[in-house]
């Protein structure tokens, strides 16, 4: 018997099931089918990163300890999560209130931060709006007004006679109200004899000072009582406890030092170190040379820092515990030789506090300037101001520059999702504004920095933004705008947007977000069904005032019949006084009227419509005819020096031009007749032209067709006009003279085109 060795893969000898040894079994890492992590041992930081980690731990607390010594102001980078900040609401918005902070920040309380129980009231009709609503800009400080948080890190222990705590009011009971604190273990209390004049309703937060606190098996009971509406919230404690102390609490500061940007001093018997920014002294132009050494003042708790402990406040402890948040100068005033009165580490001084982006070395003191208002802070009583040249000189600076109905270049920075609508701005990205979807047409495709021409609607004050519109109507100088309510009249034409329908009316948007209602039926007047069947949101019309009530509260509206109007057929002399892709602007001297000369009524050849449109320059004079109310038309000047247009004139067999509305069902089409008196629509099928059925031709909005009149209806009842377009029955009369002049007036139109 022959030996042969085993073959083998290089590196070891191939394991089987059959050679009879023992084999490791690895246990698979699940739990009833789902797999389970493994757990990763957390690794010790090494060496280079603790000490990494120690030294910016030490850095950190040298600049907040050299920025207190400063007596600096809160900054965006000193200012943590977490902190207890005394703020002033200057603007309360339907989600949201914002907030003024000291150091010239601002943050934002959503309604769902006020209080625990104030936002299970509104979360099913707010939940949605607060998230649409949420500000994603990061230099916001998102704020909570919620006991919970303001008192997070507090226990029973820290309750003591006299402290000044937040609570809400939970539940009404027979003696009093019950309260919520947000502190574990602690149940609140507010006899009805404490309320003290405030209102109370649950949700509602209010500032309290503990009268009586009842310690028992690591719980406690307290007994609220409120400060008055307009009572100084004083802090009245035997001993300080610097971790329970509130921002807006009055305490007595005592002066020890005077800083070059502030004053430092003590409170409760020289225990806690407190310090007062120059900005926020007893009046803006307060200097702290003048205090006086170991002078005693009262003061209001700002914040405390988190590691140093120390304790800033404020001397302005204004009005009732409300502080003026009126713009001392509107946004955007110029002010002429503006005053350097003093230089400080957060900007120069004008009579006020400035930007800190001064270049300081610019200025010195006595030294005049123009500057220009950008914002007001409310809490530093501070105007921020710039010298920028091109800013100074800006004609448009803020929404307050802006008048409702004119027309402004703004510029696209966002194409909104599913294209319904533009994010803009204007005035070099100052002024921002939107198109929203019922005032936004989609006629091409628009890319940010892209420029365009828009009008202004409105203002939303709430977002501080502009409220503009695409839409070629809005864009003619012609265009009829209802800008005023108390301005709107019965009879009176005005363009809106439809932005709702129901089953019965439509609700029609116009500028300033002044709405009126229009009924589908309307008993009372006539009105045009097929224009009102063609209406839905986002639709534009020049609707008729039908009734306004005496305050103009509630304004009705109807669509009748669109006619010729008064002066259908009135030749004139025009001035050119813009040219859009929506129409030719036009002013007629001798009627002080202004209209609009639509693209298609510029030439009888409608492919020369967009060349003699191209050629025409502003200021230039043009022969019109008055064809609807506010159009004119260069095309019909000589078909009306010799038509009528009254129906009383028609005779049978004249030739008209009809003008192509709409399709119809069964392949028609629409038509209008250039008449003063005939509003009625003229319906024409296919067959009408000679076509086959299913044929109908391509046609554009207010082409002409030539018809023949058949029939003008029986004496003693209205008129109905019945005509041909037939080829036959229109070219019969004219014969070759009607074409031989047709081809001459193309050949005449293209010899103007040539000498422009």
């Amino acid at each position: 018997m022959v030996y042969v060795e085993p073959s083998f893969p290089r590196g070891r000898k191939t394991e089987s099931a059959e050679d009879g040894k023992p084999r490791k079994k690895f246990r698979r890492n699940t739990d009833y089918g789902a797999s389970t992590k493994n757990e990763e041992k957390q690794q010790k930081p090494r060496q280079r990163e603790r000490q990494q980690a120690r030294l910016e731990q030490i850095e950190t607390e040298r600049e907040e300890l050299v920025q207190t010594v400063k007596a600096a102001p809160l900054q965006f980078k000193t200012a943590q999560e977490g902190m207890l900040v005394l703020g002033c609401v200057y603007k309360v918005q339907k989600l949201e209130l914002l907030v003024s902070l000291p150091g010239r920040l601002f943050g934002r309380v959503p309604v769902t931060a006020i209080s625990g129980a104030y936002g299970k009231r509104l979360q099913s009709v707010v939940e949605e709006g607060v998230r649409e609503g949420v500000d994603q800009e990061r230099w916001r400080f998102e704020l909570s007004l919620d006991p919970k948080e303001l008192h997070s890190e507090l226990n029973h222990k820290h309750l003591v006679e006299g402290l000044v705590i937040s609570a809400t009011v939970e539940e009404e009971e027979d003696h009093g109200y019950q309260m919520n604190v947000g502190i574990r273990n602690v149940r609140a209390f507010l006899p009805t004899k404490n309320v003290r004049n405030n209102r109370m309703e649950v949700g509602g937060n209010l500032h309290c000072t503990v009268e009586k606190v009842t310690l028992a098996n690591g719980t406690a009971t307290v007994i609220l009582k409120a400060f008055k509406p307009k009572e100084l919230r004083k802090l009245d404690v035997a001993a300080a406890n610097i971790d329970s102390l509130m921002p807006g609490s009055v305490v007595t500061f005592t002066v020890e030092s005077i800083l070059p940007n502030g004053l430092q001093g003590t409170l409760f018997d020289d225990t806690v170190p407190a310090f007062v920014n120059e900005n926020m002294l007893e009046k803006p132009l307060s200097k702290v040379a003048s205090f006086e050494l170991f002078k005693q003042v009262p003061a209001r708790i700002l914040y405390v820092m988190p590691m140093t402990k120390h304790v800033f406040l404020t001397l302005a402890i204004g009005d009732s515990n409300r502080y003026s948040v009126a713009d001392p100068l509107p946004v955007g005033t110029v002010l002429n030789d503006a005053k350097v009165m003093h230089k400080c580490s957060t900007g120069g001084r004008y009579n006020a506090n400035y930007d800190e982006q001064i270049v300081m070395a610019k200025y010195q003191i006595g030294s005049l300037h123009t500057v220009r208002v950008i914002r007001y802070e409310a809490f530093d009583r501070t105007l921020i101001i710039t010298d920028d040249d091109a800013t100074v000189g800006s004609r448009f600076f803020s929404l307050n520059d802006l008048r409702v109905g004119d027309v402004y270049e703004c510029r696209v920075t966002r194409v909104l999702d599913d294209k319904r609508g533009l994010a803009v701005t204007l005035a070099g990205g100052r002024v921002k504004g939107i198109v929203m979807s019922h005032n936004y047409r989609f006629t091409k495709q628009y890319a940010p920095k892209q420029s365009i021409k828009m009008r202004l609607i409105g203002i939303d004050e709430d977002k501080q933004q502009a409220l503009f519109t695409n839409h070629p109507e809005y864009l003619r100088k012609s265009a009829k705008l209802i800008l005023d309510r108390a301005a709107v009249k019965p009879d009176q034409k005005c363009l809106g947007t439809v932005i709702s329908e129901t089953e019965k009316y439509f609700i029609v948007a116009f500028c300033n977000k002044i709405t009126a209602i229009l009924f589908k039926f309307c008993r009372s007047v006539t009105q045009d069904s097929d224009r009102i069947d063609r209406l839905k949101p986002g639709s534009v019309e020049l609707f008729t005032v039908h009734e306004v009530t005496e305050d103009a509260s509630k304004i009705t509206l109807i669509l009748p019949f669109a006619t010729g109007g008064d002066n259908l057929g009135h030749v004139s002399t025009a001035t050119i006084t813009g040219i859009f892709a929506t129409g030719v602007d036009v002013y007629l001297v001798k009627e002080n009227e202004t209209g609009t000369v639509p693209p298609e009524a510029l030439s009888d050849f409608p492919e020369h419509n967009a060349l003699v449109q191209s050629t025409l320059r502003e200021g230039e004079k043009l022969k019109v005819v008055n064809v609807q109310d506010g159009v004119y038309s260069c095309r019909d000047v000589a078909y009306f020096n010799n038509k009528p247009t009254r129906v009383e004139d028609v005779r049978v067999g004249q030739i008209l031009r009809a003008y192509y509305v709409e399709p119809a069902p069964k392949q028609a089409a629409r038509f209008r007749l250039a008449l003063k008196d005939y509003t009625r629509r003229v319906m024409l099928k296919a067959s009408d032209f000679g076509y086959e059925k299913g044929a109908f031709p391509a046609m554009t909005p207010d082409q002409v067709v030539l018809v023949k009149v058949e029939r003008t209806g029986e004496e003693g009842e209205p008129p109905m006009l019945r005509v041909s377009a037939k080829l036959e029955d229109v070219c019969r009369k004219a014969g070759t003279d009607g074409a031989l002049r047709y081809m001459l007036a193309y050949l005449d139109d293209v010899r103007q085109l040539v000498t422009r």
